[in-house]
């Protein structure tokens, strides 16, 4: 794919200017034809990308939404399990200091 440059048009315009036979004129016209042949087949492939990388981007999205929620339900999963865990924690503590206690009784008693 060749790039445009801002001096093509204005040599073209000195080219189409300087055609002066119909078999020139025609020539000319060929080549224009050509060339616009390639700029559309150059611009369907374009789209064609485009439309792939639209597919591919939307793909994307779809499986990283699909990761996030898996990801959130995860958080949540953890954050009820932690909340458990220190629940449990609590008692546990609540007890021992329970039987801390009984013990310390029961030590004066026999002393």
């Amino acid at each position: 794919m060749e790039p445009a440059s801002p001096n093509k048009s204005s040599s073209s315009k000195e080219t189409f200017a300087s055609l002066r036979s119909l078999d020139e004129i025609r020539l000319a016209y060929e080549q224009l034809k050509v060339e616009e042949d390639q700029n559309e087949k150059e611009l369907e492939a374009i789209l064609s990308r485009h439309l792939g990388l639209e597919s591919d981007v939307r793909d994307l999205m779809e499986a990283s939404n699909s990761t996030l929620t898996q990801a959130e339900k995860n958080a949540v999963d953890t954050t009820k399990t932690i909340s458990y865990t220190a629940t449990l924690a609590d008692g546990v503590s609540a007890k021992v200091k329970q039987l801390d206690l009984a013990k310390v009784r029961t030590q004066k008693r026999v002393h």
